[in-house]
Formats: C-alpha cells, structure tokens, sequence
C-alpha cells in the first residue's frame, strides 16, 4: 500500500524500530468541536446530572472499546483521569465495534468507546448515550488517525504531493458541507454509499474531524507515544521527528490557500 489511514497505536510506533520507515504526512481522523465521530457512550440508567456524575456511576464498571494497543485506550484513560481515576477505576473489555453497542444494551458492559457509523446507530436507537466527545483531549492538529505515506511512496515527489492536493480538496468538501452546509446532502450521499450505511445514519450522525490544512501536532503525537511507554506497550520511544513530514500538506496548502 502506498497511503493509508492508521491510528496512533503502539505497532506505529515500533515500525521505526524495525525500520520501516513510513511516513506521518496529515489527518484521516482528529478530534474537534462539532466534529467527533468517536465518543464514549454509557447505558442511560447510569447517566447523572452532569458528566462528573455520570462518570462517578461509572467507577469500577465495564467499558468496552478496542484493544488496549490502539488510541481508544489512550482517550479512555484521559477522559478517566480526567475526573479523578485511573484505569484500575474500570474495567477495560476489549471488544470488536460492531459488538459494542449490543453489549452496552445487553448490560454486558457499562459503556463503550464508539466510532460511527456504530456510534450513530447506537445512540439513534436508544441503546446507549453520548458521555464525552473526548474533544477536550486532543489539541487542535492532534491527529488520533494520522494520513500514512510508505517510505516509497513518499520519495515519488510529485505524485505524493499531487495526492495530497487532491485530498486536501475532498477533506475541504466534507468540511463545507458537515461545518457551513454547502451540498450537505449530496456529500452525505456520497458518504453513505461509500460506508455501505444509510443515508439518514450519516445525515443524523456525528462529524469525522478532518483537518481541513492536514496540520499535524508532534507534541500530541508524542504524549500519545509516552502514555504507551509508560503502559508497557511500547518498548521504547520513537523519534517522531523521524515519522512526521509535513511538507506534503505544506506543499498542498501552498497551492490551495489556508481554509477559511
């Protein structure tokens, strides 16, 4: 593969050390306001009257979400420690997406971390409600699924560059019609379809944050990398200086401007 999307995840961090040297180059999910298609969900009877109430009743309970070697993890234990506990505060099961859901309706766990379209159909059926848009946890440019080039793909100047514009483009679409509703229905269609999910799934849905500039933040991809250090989870730290290179999005947003 010469691009792919691929979250912030201890297996990213260790390729450098078996050198395989791919390449940090923008956003395929991020986090922001209006803009968070991943959030933690909890079964109602266990909602309070604020967040820090409904994350009281969730000490020492279940939370399902991915396994522990992916960035749901990392956002699981902020939003934890957050409001004053740890992970020995909870009970992390691990559980794949499209499991999720049932299991919080079922009563197997007491919440899960979603991403939709799950997360969608999740809370549009009444099966679990939205906690926390976990947006308070990553700054602006903190890409939790970073834009991935292969070590060859990205020694093909042109074309690289070339894609990126390309998708620059596409993310700046998605962002007009989801943020300033220009053609909102007809991107959602093309959304849908794309997904294989309903079209009112999409249009009822939660946002995906997509950088508009495809900007990118070491200091956050690096606080990601020492939390899975300090889990055991990563033997040692990467250079992330080494990962990142910005100078595809640099190169792209030269020649379409800065988003407004």
């Amino acid at each position: 593969m010469d691009v792919s999307g691929i979250a912030l995840a201890p297996g990213l961090f260790a390729s450098v050390q078996r050198n395989i040297n791919l390449r940090l180059v923008g956003d395929k999910q991020s986090l922001r306001p209006g803009f968070s298609s991943t959030r933690l969900i909890a079964r109602a009877d266990l909602f309070g009257v604020d967040e820090a109430a409904t994350m009281r009743n969730l000490r020492g309970r279940k939370i399902a979400g991915p396994g522990r070697t992916s960035i749901g993890y990392y956002l699981v234990a902020a939003l934890f420690r957050k409001h004053g506990m740890g992970l020995g505060d909870m009970e992390y099961v691990e559980l794949p997406l499209p499991d999720m859901a049932a299991a919080v309706a079922s009563g197997a766990v007491d919440g899960a971390l979603l991403i939709d379209p799950f997360l969608s159909r999740a809370v549009q059926g009444g099966l679990g409600r939205v906690v926390s848009d976990l947006v308070e946890f990553v700054p602006p440019g903190g890409s939790i699924a970073p834009l991935i080039y292969s070590e060859k793909f990205a020694a093909e100047r042109d074309v690289a560059v070339r894609f990126m514009t390309a998708y620059v483009r596409g993310v700046r679409i998605y962002n007009d019609a989801m943020g300033k509703g220009v053609d909102r229905d007809k991107v959602i269609e093309i959304v849908a379809k794309g997904a294989n999910v309903p079209v009112p799934v999409v249009a009822n849905g939660f946002p995906t944050g997509l950088d508009p500039d495809q900007k990118l933040d070491k200091d956050f991809i690096g606080k990601v990398q020492a939390f899975f250090v300090e889990q055991k989870l990563v033997e040692k730290a990467a250079d992330i200086d080494r990962m990142v290179d910005t100078s595809f999005a640099d190169a792209a947003r030269k020649q379409l401007g800065v988003y407004k």
